[in-house]
């Protein structure tokens, strides 16, 4: 956690969904991330796009209580911020969609952790990676350690 500690680090949704659902394979690893971030060392940066994205799946599934915690985490945890999306996060998004083929949801992640000002984009999703503006960390660099 030394490499995050006093930054702000994008948080993507598979690895808050993970954590939250108790996913067999990540939970245990992202314990020590989300505990970090619990006690201050760093802080958590996402969209106001991350409530539907975490929130429609349980909500599909009949799951509102689960649906519930996802939101009330996102809008009450400490040291977490949720950035509303906005025209600059738009332009950014429209850029960074041409410039990496991304879907428009992804593209609208990055740019708001670019305008945001994440040194760290926290996913699990490779896509990113290809990108230039942000540095990307995955759930998987994690468990293997090499990050």
């Amino acid at each position: 956690m030394q490499k995050f500690t006093g930054k702000l680090i994008y948080l993507d949704t598979a690895p808050l969904i993970y954590f939250i659902e108790a996913h067999s394979k990540y939970a245990i690893p992202l314990e020590p991330i989300f505990e970090a971030n619990q006690k201050g060392e760093f802080t958590f940066i996402t969209s106001t796009l991350t409530i539907t994205e975490v929130a429609s799946g349980p909500l599909k599934k009949g799951r509102k209580d689960l649906a519930d915690l996802f939101v009330n985490t996102l809008l009450n945890a400490m040291h977490f911020q949720l950035i509303d999306f906005n025209a600059d996060i738009a332009i950014e998004a429209a850029s960074i969609r041409s410039e990496l083929n991304l879907k428009t949801p992804d593209a609208i992640h990055l740019a708001t952790a670019v305008i945001g000002g994440a040194e760290f984009f926290f996913t699990n999703d490779r896509d990113f990676s290809r990108n230039e503006k942000i540095s990307v960390i995955t759930v998987d660099q994690i468990i293997s350690s090499s990050f």
